[in-house]
This record gives structure tokens, C-alpha cells and sequence, in this order.
């Protein structure tokens, strides 16, 4: 279900299981319009005419009899850009259709491949588990967090989900990630 939506990017909730009502989210950054380039485009060119061009379309001036092309005067804007936040869920591959190709995909990794009995009864999952939905998903980056407090050291939960999806990272307070 689609939650908020402006020209630029929309937040849509994904269902999670968990033992109470819980959803993450999905958030998608709107492509942006094409690029202008301005060492290409003549100094008299009207507004109109290059809000055009940024928006895909070639541009015919009735009066110069001229063709202005959008593949000679703009590049391709920014691809669209999405993350996606599911927290407190068990293992659930109904949210790959919803999460497929995301840039970045924050999934809780509450306990180790040791548990998985204990994440199956409490809805949580465990660090391959995230991983695995991740594979599957074709994301391109795994931050892993809402860990068990039984463990000092993650750097187990980071092997595990490393070894099912190599671009898994560990989420840390301050740590900053491109998408």
C-alpha cells in the first residue's frame, strides 16, 4: 500500500510477520529528468523548449525550421533509487516481489544460524536468513541489524550472512551508506 507520494518519491509498507501487526517500508526515489547539457544548448533557446527536452521529448521550432534532439542536448537524469526497511520479521520471501532489485535493504538479523529454532518461534531471523532474502532479491547492498543482546561480538552474524551475500554490512550507529 502505497502511504505517501510527492513528485519525488513515494514510501510504500511492506507486510512483515512478526507476533504483533508489524510492516516495514519501501521508499522510491523518483528517476529524475533528463540532464541538460549546457555547453550544447544555444543561448536564445526558449524555457519551453528546454523543459522539453528535459522531460524526453525532441523539441521543432515552426519559426527556424530547426530540430532541437533530446540525444544532442541531454543526458540520462539519475536512475530511480530505492531502500527498503523491514525490521521485527520472521523469514518471509513474500516480500521479494515488493523488495526486488532495491539499492539497499536494512533487514533485522536478531540471531545466529544456532538459533533458528528460537527465531522461527519469536518471528525474528536469523543473519543468513537476511542474507538469503537478499539473494533472492537481487539487492544491491544487506545492512543487517535488531540483534540479540546475548551477542558481545556480531562479527558471526557478519560471516554468516556474508557467506549466503557478500555485500552485507553490519549497521552501526553513524554509519552512513550510499544508495
Amino acid at each position: 500500500i502505497i502511504i505517501l507520494e510527492t513528485d519525488n518519491f513515494k514510501v510504500t509498507t511492506i507486510p512483515l510477520m512478526h507476533r504483533i501487526p508489524c510492516n516495514g517500508y519501501l521508499i522510491t526515489e523518483n528517476p529524475s529528468k533528463r540532464i541538460i547539457i549546457k555547453e550544447k544548448m544555444p543561448p536564445d533557446l526558449p524555457i519551453p523548449y528546454i523543459k522539453m527536452l528535459k522531460e524526453g521529448k525532441d523539441v521543432y521550432d515552426d519559426f527556424s525550421k530547426t530540430k532541437y534532439l533530446v540525444s544532442d542536448f541531454t543526458e540520462p537524469g539519475n536512475p530511480e533509487k530505492s531502500l527498503a526497511y523491514c525490521s521485527d520479521t520472521a523469514y518471509l520471501e513474500s516480500i521479494i516481489p515488493i523488495i526486488q532489485n532495491c539499492d539497499l535493504l536494512y533487514h533485522e538479523a536478531t540471531f545466529g544460524n544456532e538459533l533458528t529454532d528460537r527465531a522461527t518461534v519469536t518471528y525474528h531471523s536469523t543473519a543468513a536468513q537476511a542474507a538469503l532474502i537478499a539473494k533472492k532479491s537481487k539487492v544491491k547492498k544487506l545492512v543487517i541489524g535488531h540483534f540479540s543482546s546475548r551477542y558481545k561480538s556480531l562479527e558471526l552474524l557478519e560471516e554468516e550472512a556474508k557467506a549466503v551475500f557478500e555485500p552485507t554490512f553490519i549497521a552501526k550507529e553513524g554509519l552512513i551508506f550510499e544508495v
